[in-house]
């Protein structure tokens, strides 16, 4: 039996995915592989993909594109 899938509201309002249910009923894996550059390249550079390609969207450049924060450090 197929899980409930329950449609969440953004906090502000700014998403990228305006309609999940739409999404999730028609998401093909062979269509999203294509938007990554290992489809072409056969290999996976995961700085590219996570800061890189961000930074090259003049409208996300300015925007963390990666926050990391270690279990073992405190930050102020």
């Amino acid at each position: 039996m197929a899980e409930e899938v329950k449609e969440l509201q953004g906090s502000n309002g700014q998403h990228n995915l305006d309609n999940y249910k739409q999404t999730y009923e028609n998401f093909d894996w062979e269509e999203a592989k294509k938007a990554f550059s290992w489809y072409d390249t056969g290999k996976v550079n995961i700085a590219y993909e996570a800061i890189d390609r961000h930074a090259e969207n003049p409208n996300k450049k300015d925007q963390v594109a990666l926050h990391y924060v270690a279990p073992d450090r405190e930050e102020n």
